[in-house]
């Protein structure tokens, strides 16, 4: 098995993009990009994993129109203004392949640690 590639070698374009049937995205991913190769990080902070730093408020983001096969967005959705929701889902659906697969996790709604951090 294919160990995890470290992201500060990998060096990512636009031309690698559209060279690509699509990428694997992991929004918001921080030091902790979904492991194996292929995946893509973006962030607002340059850290261990992201591959493009971007603040994630700002529209439109830095890729192509239906360049995702997969999104994944961990415990980020959370953290988005409610002024900007619908920007960032839209930004999802502009970025995102007809059938792509988009995943989001997130809190429990009624869990303290939401309540805390809504």
């Amino acid at each position: 098995m294919e160990e995890n590639v470290v992201s500060e070698n990998i060096v990512v374009s636009m031309q690698d993009y559209k060279a690509k049937a699509g990428i694997n995205l992991d929004v918001g991913c921080g030091p902790h990009k979904q492991p194996g190769p292929g995946w893509v990080g973006i962030d607002v902070r340059a850290l261990p994993g992201v591959d493009i730093v971007h603040d994630l408020f700002t529209f439109p983001w830095p890729l192509e129109d239906n360049s995702v096969n997969l999104l994944i967005m961990s415990h980020y959705l959370e953290h988005v203004p409610p002024t900007k929701f619908l920007d960032t889902m839209a930004e999802i659906h502009r970025i995102c392949r007809h059938k792509s697969q988009v995943l989001i996790a997130g809190p429990y709604g009624l869990g303290y640690r939401y309540l805390q951090d809504p």
